[in-house]
């Protein structure tokens, strides 16, 4: 049996809890919000129990469920003594931040029942006194973004090395047949001599040697496809530094048999020379169609 990794999201209303449990499930944790404690037992079993092989697993526990703080001590021990990976996360904020951040969403404190919102902040903070200091990671979100709250979400869970692989899929395709709806980028290739009308090339593609000496006869193509690849090394690594996991670069031509696959699959060379985990897709290479 595989040992389960579980991570307990908690701490102060408005720390950012919600964006650190989605960042979990993008990396493909079985997440659940507001968990009530006494559950998690019955919950562990259900993982052990299922034909998914359900092995990481993050919940957020917070003030919501009023049992929390009288009863989580005993959790994580009985958690640790079932031999789980157990980790707590405990994500905090300045006062300041925090009356900010419920004053942009305008939704209520748990602890605000007639009293001022800094009153019930500060109220919140002292309940979670001890509960801070038995968490493995104590998080300050004051001055992050979202994004910068996944980065750093990131980094305590996922490799280094992980981390920093986006995938990138070079996609082309043929206008005729509609944009492709997963695309980030969009490139469009027609104004490229178009092979279909020279003789004897209209039944290859562009991956055929023969297309690629027709487009290189002339400066467009080369000349296009360099400065596409560096206005792509530009972009990759600012996707990258805002967590982006998938990039869909796709690359349309008339019918998406000649002149987009050509560019996709010199990109797709070009890029993957400089290490990116890149694949590449021709969606309409095999579709036949009377004319261009």
């Amino acid at each position: 049996m595989s040992v389960i990794q579980f991570y307990i999201i908690t701490g102060l209303s408005g720390g950012g809890k919600s964006t650190a449990i989605n960042c979990f499930e993008d990396l493909g944790f079985f997440c659940i919000d507001n968990l009530p404690v006494k559950l998690i037992p019955i919950f562990m079993d259900l993982c052990r129990e299922s034909d998914e092989a359900i092995n990481r697993v993050a919940v957020v526990i917070d003030l919501r469920d009023k049992d929390f703080l009288q009863e989580i001590e005993q959790i994580l021990d009985w958690l640790r003594k079932e031999k789980v990976d157990i980790k707590v996360i405990f994500l905090e904020a300045s006062d300041e931040a925090l009356i900010n951040r419920f004053n942009q969403t305008r939704r209520p404190h748990p602890l605000l029942s007639g009293g001022s919102l800094t009153g019930a902040i500060r109220e919140e903070r002292r309940k979670f006194t001890k509960l801070r200091q038995l968490s493995d990671q104590v998080l300050d979100t004051s001055n992050f973004n979202i994004h910068q709250l996944r980065k750093c979400i990131n980094k305590l869970i996922v490799p280094e090395k992980q981390l920093n692989e986006l995938a990138i899929t070079l996609l082309s395709f043929g206008y005729k047949y509609g944009l492709p709806l997963e695309a980030d980028l969009v490139f469009d290739v027609r104004f490229l001599a178009n092979p279909y009308f020279a003789p004897g090339l209209r039944n290859l593609t562009g991956r055929n040697k023969k297309i690629i000496k027709f487009l290189e006869s002339g400066t467009e193509f080369n000349d296009f496809c360099g400065k596409l690849e560096n206005f792509l090394l530009f972009l990759i690594p600012s996707y990258m530094r805002e967590g982006k996991y998938y990039l869909t670069i796709a690359i349309g031509c008339t019918g998406g048999r000649h002149r987009s696959v050509a560019v996709a699959e010199k990109l797709f060379l070009g890029l993957g020379q400089k290490g990116y985990n890149i694949t590449r897709r021709h969606r309409d290479i095999q579709k036949h169609y009377p004319s261009e």
